[in-house]
């Protein structure tokens, strides 16, 4: 005799959550259970009318009359059951007859997986639980997922967050850009960072964990402390600037501990402006002390950049300069044109640029000798096309 037990959200707050009990085998096809459901909404009425029952758990049994009551339901192993490709669990429609249920993290896939049997029987899955009660394969029956600092540029409020992470985690990274700027999450280390570390334990992401170098030596004649460059970063030990090599803006002092950045020069301070930077309002910004420079680029779809540091190379129109905030928009001088009308009856366009001045010669040349070509030009037909070919010429160039 079959036994089910419905547990289907319905419309509004109310919740089909009761025992049906037939005889026969557990039915798979569409029943009409609107004579055992009781319900006064009419769309719940008319939905119980047509119920796939092979949507429905089931047990069945055959070993004594009434054999399918409540406690025998309720003392069967159901799973809950998930493939890495799906959002969310469903639970199991048959027994478990494997008596266990697993859960366990797919770590190509990152998903979790869940289902009926050992996890000695899957392959390819880490971090995996059994439990012998019925759907007991839940989140809780794995380990504590770790947990990690948080923060990314695209996330606002720009705060270091503490962080749960989803259980296909089990490390935390810290990465540096180019430009400073730290990140912080769960997980491996992303490939567009050269600097990154990864660890293994709860909020190990810390930027302590980049290192300064240190600098030993074996002989101290006075005591004085530096503070100096390498690769980009700070290097701070005991030692005179004089005794290092490859290093600049490097500083003295003679106090205990007094080697901070207050020691150097005051950093440069520059405009800030980038499209994957929200709002997208220039900003002034004052630069980490491993930058002398600031830049204004200007993309192929005129697009500015402002920040600091040398021009990227995916810029071919770029600008660099050396003092606080000169990255202005000036910079990116006009081409200037000077017009003249000449007795012989042609239009003189002078360049600034050689490069234009070349591309532009060669153009009114071609567009010479076409118009000559022709019998009897007309003298202000060569002059529009010579100011037509210029302006075309400078769209171009925009692009």
């Amino acid at each position: 005799m079959p036994l089910y037990e419905f547990q289907k959200p319905l419309y509004l707050d109310e919740k089909i959550d009761q025992f049906h009990y037939d005889c026969g085998k557990c039915p798979s096809g569409i029943l009409n259970l609107s004579l055992y459901i009781k319900t006064k909404d009419l769309t719940l009425q008319n939905k119980i009318k047509k119920i796939n029952m092979s949507n429905v758990q089931c047990a069945q049994c055959n070993n004594k009359p009434a054999c399918n009551a409540d406690t025998f339901f309720e003392s069967q192993l159901f799973c809950w059951e998930k493939e890495f490709n799906k959002w969310a669990a469903k639970k199991g429609k048959k027994i478990c007859k494997k008596e266990m249920c697993f859960i366990s993290v797919d770590k190509i896939e990152m998903s979790l997986v869940q289902g009926c049997g050992k996890c000695t029987g899957q392959k390819n899955l880490t971090k995996c639980s059994n439990c012998s009660k019925s759907l007991c394969n839940t989140e809780a029956a794995l380990p504590p997922p770790i947990k990690c600092h948080f923060l990314a540029d695209n996330f606002l409020p720009h705060v270091k967050i503490n962080k749960t992470c989803h259980y296909v985690y089990d490390s935390c990274y810290i990465a540096r850009d180019v430009f400073g700027r730290v990140e912080q999450n769960c997980g491996e280390c992303p490939l567009k960072y050269q600097n990154c570390i990864k660890c293994n334990n709860d909020f190990c992401n810390e930027e302590t964990l980049f290192h300064l170098t240190t600098i030993q030596t074996t002989k101290i004649t006075t005591s004085t402390t530096i503070i100096k460059f390498t690769n980009k970063s700070l290097v701070q030990g005991c030692d005179k600037c004089t005794g290092q090599k490859n290093l600049t803006k490097c500083s003295n002092c003679s106090k205990s501990l007094c080697n901070t950045e207050a020691a150097l020069p005051p950093p440069i301070k520059c405009h800030f402006l980038a499209d994957n930077f929200l709002p997208h309002v220039k900003i002034n910004k004052t630069c980490h002390y491993v930058y002398d420079s600031c830049y204004i680029a200007r993309d192929v779809f005129g697009r500015v950049e402002q920040n600091c540091g040398e021009c990227p190379l995916k810029y071919q129109n770029c600008i660099k300069c050396n003092n606080d905030f000169c990255n202005e928009e000036t910079l990116f001088h006009l081409t200037t044109i000077q017009t003249t009308k000449i007795t012989t009856s042609t239009t003189i366009i002078k360049f600034t640029n050689k490069s234009e001045l070349s591309l532009v010669n060669k153009t009114i040349a071609a567009t010479m000798r076409s118009v000559k070509s022709k019998a009897n030009p007309n003298i202000d037909q060569i002059n529009y096309k010579l100011i037509f070919v210029y302006f075309l010429i400078k769209i171009l160039m925009i692009l």
